[in-house]
């Protein structure tokens, strides 16, 4: 079970929902897979693969979803509310956030050995000094430089200093917040694709950039976090509907709308812009599928070996990607790229395999202890037993 408090008591119990806690290791296995998909000739290639980066998206309105189920009921005005809160994100987050951090240096010094002198290597380089503090998306050309995928704990950090303002607003008026956010989110994304149309003749803000003010321009529009807020508030109003009424999201039919949604938007992706489909389109079929496992009791996504693959998915999203780069970098130097270019499946597979076992290790030895020891260090969590 989850914890939460009042802000001076005990935290009153809530549900575990146990299939979404599930599903966080398929959303980050997707992203893995579009990330080492980059390598041409595995037979993961496809359509399904090259939108693994909306995995993102999934992510961020799931977090809403949760953090509203777990702290629903908080009053943040309370003494000591805010300070529990905080540390329940900090010990949650900031050991394995830093850890992966760490494990991408190496790679980050390696590319700016072979980098021309230029802005979007002095940005590069000052992300050693901003990731620390969760600062790199608000930057860009800092936010994918020191491990690339932690730009998105440096999102969820804003989404987490928004929580405590928006969480009653939204729990009492979903619906008005609903078309809000929508309405928000049309207004962005019409401005990022002027901006990307005013700066870029390339298409895609997927691929290297031909200049430094299409590269900036491009992580600008993909990392910067106010412009993903939608996504995170589309999960507190999601929430904020399925706890007035459960019983109308149905799970089947939900799952369904997800299959339906999700079908449509992998065969019509071509003629998607791609700034709409990376800054939050995905979430119309990710809203059903949250919405269906969030009713869901049992099954095959409730077995303790799934549950435990769930837990590891933070550490499983981190780490993927310097895990690849070092396997990668191994392959180049002692192998002669003989699994890159010959057995490309098969560097995957055996990539993604030791990706899972290091992120359980992790959990077990870093990420778990390290959260307890942070709570034990200050007695303001010592009144919690808060599993963020």
């Amino acid at each position: 079970m989850n914890n939460v408090g009042d802000g001076t008591t005990a935290h009153p119990t809530v549900q575990h929902l146990e299939a979404l806690t599930s599903l966080r290791f398929l959303a980050a296995l997707y992203v893995l897979l579009y990330h080492y998909t980059g390598i041409p000739g595995s037979v993961f290639e496809g359509q399904v693969a090259r939108l693994g980066y909306t995995g993102v998206s999934f992510f961020f309105v799931l977090s809403g979803f949760i953090l509203a189920h777990n702290y629903h009921q908080v009053n943040f005005a309370k003494p000591g509310a805010l300070h529990r809160y905080a540390l329940a994100r900090l010990s949650r987050i900031y050991p394995v956030y830093m850890l992966s951090l760490m494990a991408g240096v190496p790679f980050l010094l390696a590319s700016l050995d072979r980098m021309m002198p230029s802005v979007t290597t002095t940005l590069a380089t000052s992300s050693l000094l901003v990731a620390p503090f969760g600062l790199q998306a608000w930057f860009p050309g800092t936010a994918c430089s020191l491990n690339c995928p932690s730009w998105s704990i440096s999102v969820e950090a804003f989404f987490y200093l928004m929580l405590p303002f928006f969480l009653a607003p939204i729990m009492r008026n979903p619906l008005k917040v609903l078309f809000a956010t929508l309405g928000c989110w049309i207004a962005t994304t019409a401005f990022f694709m002027w901006v990307w149309a005013t700066v870029s003749t390339q298409g895609s803000i997927l691929l290297s950039q031909p200049g430094p003010t299409q590269e900036i321009a491009a992580q600008w529009i993909k990392y910067f976090p106010p412009g993903r807020l939608p996504e995170f508030c589309l999960g507190l109003v999601l929430y904020a509907l399925w706890k007035r009424q459960p019983q109308r999201f149905n799970s089947s039919l939900m799952l369904c709308a997800f299959f339906i949604v999700a079908a449509i938007l992998l065969r019509q992706a071509q003629n998607i812009p791609e700034i709409v489909l990376h800054n939050g389109l995905s979430a119309a079929a990710w809203a059903p599928l949250i919405l269906g496992a969030a009713g869901m009791n049992g099954g095959v996504l409730s077995l303790p070996i799934c549950q435990f693959l769930g837990r590891i998915s933070y550490s499983l999203y981190l780490l993927h990607f310097p895990i690849w780069s070092a396997v990668l970098a191994f392959d180049n130097r002692a192998l002669g790229r003989i699994l890159a270019t010959q057995h490309p499946t098969l560097l995957i597979v055996l990539t993604a395999a030791l990706a899972i076992f290091c992120s359980a290790v992790v959990f077990v030895w870093v990420e778990e202890p390290m959260r307890r020891k942070i709570f034990r260090a200050f007695p303001i969590g010592r009144q919690t037993t808060v599993r963020p």
